[in-house]
């Protein structure tokens, strides 16, 4: 059987048409990896370690009642300040939160310290008339948590538990016009606590944020706490974004000795906050998300 001989031009033709061939799959390949590294994430990559740091700022309205002891029995005073009074009043506050994540693995450590006084207020004495009341009160808390992160369409959910610290200073006067006596006292504790978080974005720049925890249950040592927190966010830039909302939080505690309460302080704060958060590291620099200003032509 006798072979026929094969025209160089077809084999020309063939291997021109296998090296396009390989072109194209290699330029797909790299076209594939470019969008899967430049793809854009909120949150930024979730196959990555990802760190965020919150600076928020909050101003609110504050209601409740403190004591200690080395007062007389049972005197009430109230710790009410409004956003302006606590302006004039506050001696110190700091507020930071830091976030890590990866894929489905989300923790946190939220920190809050306020030092403020209140203004001299009447308070009724057991066996009748009044007094003159002041008050100094300092909390310092500390949230720890870690959780699972589940992800949907437009968002993610964070199921978390942990701990929650707190450093509870308060120092009182009372005076009915002849005689004081003051007391201060500083207590602190371990709370658990369970809650979770809401992440929400109708467009790739809006975040939509809803978070809620309890604590001072199952043998802890407050009576009782709770955080609620809602929030609306816009993304600046690959690195940092902004929100703004609305924030409650309250907690109770009561220490007694021989069902005598010698050290109390039940305050609920609420009010409007704004936060600035930094992204380490930045998210994608994504043309469709952060589209490049147009130069004019000279």
């Amino acid at each position: 059987m006798k072979i026929k001989s094969i025209p160089l031009v077809l084999i020309c033709t063939l291997a021109r048409s296998k090296l396009l061939t390989g072109t194209i799959l290699f330029s797909m390949l790299n076209v594939s990896a470019f969008c899967q590294a430049n793809r854009y994430y909120p949150k930024a990559d979730p196959h990555k370690f990802q760190a965020e740091i919150t600076v928020p700022l909050w101003l609110p309205w504050i209601k409740g009642t403190a004591g200690v002891d080395g007062l007389l029995k049972d005197v009430q005073g109230d710790i009410n300040a409004t956003p302006g009074k606590l302006l004039n009043k506050l001696k110190g506050t700091i507020m930071l939160n830091a976030d890590v994540s990866k894929g489905g693995f989300v923790g946190f450590v939220n920190y809050m310290h306020i030092k403020l006084g209140t203004e001299n207020t009447i308070a009724e004495l057991p066996l009748g008339g009044t007094a003159t009341w002041s008050d100094e009160i300092k909390n310092d808390i500390l949230d720890i948590a870690a959780g699972g992160r589940l992800r949907f369409n437009k968002g993610m959910i964070d199921l978390f538990v942990g701990v929650r610290y707190f450093n509870l200073g308060n120092s009182l006067e009372v005076s009915d016009g002849i005689s004081s006596k003051t007391g201060s006292d500083n207590v602190d504790f371990w709370d658990p606590m369970l809650g979770a978080r809401l992440f929400y974005y109708p467009k790739d720049r809006i975040m939509l944020f809803l978070r809620t925890d309890f604590g001072g249950i199952w043998g802890g040592s407050s009576q009782f706490s709770w955080n609620l927190e809602g929030k609306v966010g816009y993304t600046i830039s690959p690195t940092v974004d902004i929100a703004g909302g609305f924030r409650s939080y309250s907690f109770k505690y009561a220490e007694y000795t021989s069902d005598t309460r010698i050290f109390y302080m039940d305050p609920h704060m609420y009010g409007f906050e704004v936060s600035v958060s930094f992204m380490i590291p930045k998210r994608s620099n994504n043309a469709g998300v952060f589209p490049k200003k147009k130069t004019a032509n000279k």
